[in-house]
């Protein structure tokens, strides 16, 4: 039943319009780094590609490519059930609302690594190709996305379960709070997915730290791991909370 649930999630993530607009966007850090490679730009050089790739994990991959990424999958999860109706049909079958949860969590996490981690890949790649001893940083990136996906999932997918404007509050969320605030004000960076993000990206860069001035590792995975486990305590209670109508 749970394999049935998460091959039934998988086909309504996938095929859909919006998986064409993500991959889409997904490709616009690996042309900014062919772009780069072609470009007069000091490259070749390990201090020229690692500050390009820099600024383009922190700048456009970490701010606007992962949480794009993983809004719509994660909004996705439930929202079309939650839409038209058929989460009634959900919620009627024999399975324990916490496995509910989790299966359609499982699978939005996947596509976004999947596609957020793949876009990193190929950027880091690109970016740093030819340069000797550039393996710790692209490791660090490609674990800090995976890890900031699943963060970001969980928020999500919880944020569909709790309003069904979750497309539209997620957004203000990504470019307001993540965008914004959470870049203007240092004070809050403990509440801040990107900051976690990039700090799990530093701690696992094996050749010495990739990004300057980040959370330590320890806080930023012990704070990632709360917001996770929050997000799906939530997203459970509200599965909860929707009701199945009864026949007369």
């Amino acid at each position: 039943m749970i394999a049935e649930m998460v091959r039934v999630t998988a086909r309504q993530l996938l095929g859909r319009r919006r998986t064409l607009i993500m991959l889409l966007l997904a490709l616009a850090p690996i042309l900014l780094a062919l772009l780069f490679r072609l470009s007069d730009a000091p490259a070749g050089s390990i201090r020229g590609d690692r500050d390009f790739l820099r600024a383009v994990f922190d700048a456009f991959i970490v701010t606007l490519l992962l949480p794009l990424i993983a809004l719509l999958f994660g909004t996705a999860a439930f929202g079309a059930e939650v839409e038209d109706g058929t989460i009634v049909y959900l919620l009627a079958k024999p399975i324990p609302r916490w496995r509910t949860v989790l299966a359609k969590l499982f699978v939005a996490a996947v596509a976004s690594i999947v596609l957020a981690g793949s876009a990193t890949l190929l950027t880091a790649l690109i970016a740093v190709g030819g340069v000797a001893q550039s393996s710790g940083i692209v490791t660090g990136f490609v674990v800090g996305v995976a890890a900031g996906a699943v963060i970001y999932t969980s928020v999500f997918v919880a944020l569909s379960l709790i309003t069904s404007r979750a497309l539209i509050a997620g957004l203000v969320f990504v470019v307001l709070w993540e965008g914004v605030l959470a870049n203007f004000l240092p004070g809050i960076r403990f509440l801040s997915i990107r900051q976690y993000t990039l700090g799990i990206a530093d701690a696992v860069g094996v050749d010495g730290r990739v990004m300057a001035d980040t959370l330590d590792i320890g806080l930023a995975v012990g704070l990632g791991s709360a917001v996770v486990s929050l997000a799906t305590l939530v997203a459970i209670r509200r599965l909860g909370g929707f009701e199945i109508p009864q026949e007369d």
